[in-house]
């Protein structure tokens, strides 16, 4: 499915306090979007709401294979089971040994993120799969907890992947959603032909050996759609 954006919003201090913090972007859709079989939603958390330590959860995209191989024709939909990871294990995964060598700002996971990962069957996101949902049911119901944010490099061994964390963003959220009342369908623009589907995921975010940070110029914000209830 195609559709047109209305208005794009940018969380104000997307990397500006820490190593990717804050990476979420609102995208405004000029038109509701129409649910059937295949597109569903998933429920966003309240800020009080936390998934089970114990839950498996699930990552999704058209990501890379590995850091080398492309997801072959016909880019069909990968799907992945990961286990959260305790935010304190993944921080000390992430921070390098010496500090002299963190730099201004240093890799590690924060209040606004959230780590996961699958050691035994050495699952994890990979490039392109930047901005994808990670989804966990709590009493029946599927949450949004996550959008994929960055890892390590996607080969073996691989580490926890992180994710932002939507219920520390809830608030925000909510606060733009009340400020931006739906467009007038009307005024969308036609749409267009859709283009081909790339393979040319270069520029997403991962940490390479020796913490090397690659950054796209676009700072590979994550994109969360901002649906008008119909």
């Amino acid at each position: 499915m195609q559709m047109t954006v209305y208005k794009v919003i940018v969380h104000p201090d997307f990397d500006k306090h820490h190593f990717l913090g804050s990476d979420i972007t609102l995208m405004q859709l000029h038109q509701p979007v129409k649910f059937s079989s295949h597109i569903l939603p998933a429920c966003l958390p309240e800020s009080s709401t936390k998934p089970d330590s114990t839950t498996t959860c699930w990552i999704s995209g058209w990501g890379m294979i590995t850091e080398e191989k492309f997801l072959p024709p016909p880019m069909q939909l990968q799907e992945a089971e990961l286990k959260l990871v305790p935010s304190d294990v993944c921080d000390s995964f992430y921070r390098p040994p010496n500090p002299a060598d963190a730099g201004p700002k240093p890799p590690g996971v924060h209040e606004d993120a959230l780590c996961a990962g699958d050691y035994i069957n050495e699952r994890s996101i990979c490039r392109g799969d930047s901005g994808g949902p990670f989804v966990c049911p709590l009493e029946g119901v599927w949450y949004l907890f996550g959008l994929t944010s960055w890892s390590h490099i996607c080969q073996s061994p691989v580490g926890p992947s992180v994710f932002t964390n939507l219920s520390y963003f809830a608030g925000w959220i909510k606060k733009h959603k009340k400020e931006n009342p739906a467009p007038d369908p009307g005024k969308a623009p036609p749409v267009e032909k859709a283009p081909a589907l790339s393979t040319d995921v270069s520029s997403e975010t991962v940490l390479k050996p020796r913490m090397t940070v690659l950054l796209s110029a676009q700072f590979l914000l994550l994109w969360l759609s901002l649906v008008s209830a119909q």
